[in-house]
């Protein structure tokens, strides 16, 4: 579907018909259908995960035999699922081998087929710090990658354009075969948010 005058208020009416909790959940959900990275038996991280629609989507594709662990520093309504956690933490506050999350995976599991990091700053309305400030937060969330994603893992993460976008995709390329950049439809016209999907890692 092109972009028109009319889609902000779509996704947002859409997202209530199928009962999901946010309408970014269809800029995940756009990714998933051009490159099927989420599948069956996954066990994923979602980071920056209130209100949790991105949880609700991702346990039905990886279905009863896979994961979702939600992590939001906000306190997340119980999603309801049997195969997803929720875990009220700062991302920033994650480590190594952390306990919070060890102790929540299925038995035997530390590590993560695919991370999704939907991560937003608290916005100041100055372009600059708030694109410095997705930038630390995706540094992070590579970070946390580096240590809880599988080797092949993928992760999904957003990112506001800026002056620093370049330099970053540089300074994370070395971990993975491929990068590509997605601004899925769903996303609000005006907004310099984009995704960046990192593989292969």
């Amino acid at each position: 579907m092109s972009y028109n005058p009319y889609l902000d208020n779509y996704y947002s009416k859409e997202a209530k018909r199928q009962g999901y909790r946010a309408r970014s959940v269809f800029k995940l959900k756009e990714i998933q259908d051009k490159l099927h990275i989420i599948k069956k038996g996954d066990i994923i991280l979602d980071l920056g995960s209130a209100p949790g629609s991105f949880i609700q989507y991702l346990s039905k594709i990886v279905g009863p035999k896979g994961f979702v662990l939600g992590i939001d520093i906000q306190k997340i309504d119980s999603i309801n699922q049997k195969n997803t956690h929720l875990l009220q933490k700062d991302i920033v506050d994650i480590v190594p081998s952390d306990p919070d999350i060890i102790k929540v995976l299925p038995e035997k599991i530390r590590s993560f087929d695919v991370i999704t990091a939907d991560l937003a700053p608290m916005t100041s309305g100055i372009k600059d710090l708030d694109h410095e400030r997705s930038i630390e937060l995706n540094r992070k969330a590579f970070e946390i990658a580096t240590w809880y994603l599988k080797p092949n893992g993928t992760i999904i993460s957003k990112l506001f354009e800026g002056s620093d976008t370049q330099a970053f995709e540089q300074e994370i390329a070395p971990n993975f075969s491929i990068l590509k950049r997605y601004k899925p439809k769903a996303t609000r016209k005006k907004s310099k948010e984009w995704y960046l999907v990192a593989k292969k890692k």
